[in-house]
């Protein structure tokens, strides 16, 4: 879908509040739909994600999941520190 797009989006977020938990699998997909995402110069990040997701994705100790999640980050805090953040969003346009 996003290589579809004729202006690709710079951020996407997976609302995870949904989900409790997450098994090894599900922890390499994301990290790898992040690395994935990164090199196409999309900003990919969780939102919501329960403590056992968090604690799933710091276990696997892996540099990609480094920023991938925030301990309570809504949708919306993901959002405005993504604007807020330099070169993205409302910092980019000023």
């Amino acid at each position: 879908l996003v290589s579809r797009r004729v202006a690709p989006p710079r951020l996407i977020v997976l609302f995870m509040g949904t989900s409790p938990f997450i098994d090894l699998a599900g922890t390499e997909m994301l990290i790898g739909l992040h690395a994935a995402l990164r090199g196409k110069g999309i900003t990919f990040r969780l939102a919501e994600a329960h403590g056992q997701v968090r604690e799933a994705l710091h276990r696997v100790g892996h540099e990609e999941a480094a920023g991938l999640v925030e301990t309570h980050a809504t949708v919306d805090d993901v959002v405005n520190a993504w604007r807020a953040s330099p070169g993205h969003g409302l910092a980019a346009a000023s």
